[in-house]
């Protein structure tokens, strides 16, 4: 019987490559169309699909903004 080791030298213990992809905070993708009566926006959290898109009116979008900020800080996974 004849035995191998085989042994990766680049490879990291489970350990090591869990403290290497911490998040510290979500992020916020926020993609506009802007013109003079209506703004579209369109919200992505994380890495997960975008949300669909929302017409807001100019002095709607900085309230949204702000209500898509507080949510995410939360911890709330909709908006």
């Amino acid at each position: 019987m004849q035995n191998t080791i085989v042994q990766n030298e680049g490879a990291a213990s489970l350990e090591a490559a869990r403290t290497k992809v911490k998040l510290s905070r979500s992020i916020i993708k926020i993609g506009l169309d802007m013109h003079a009566r209506l703004y579209v926006a369109v919200a992505q959290y994380d890495q997960l699909l975008p949300k669909p898109a929302r017409r807001l009116a100019p002095l709607e979008f900085v309230p949204w903004g702000k209500a898509a900020l507080a949510s995410r800080s939360h911890g709330a996974r909709g908006l």
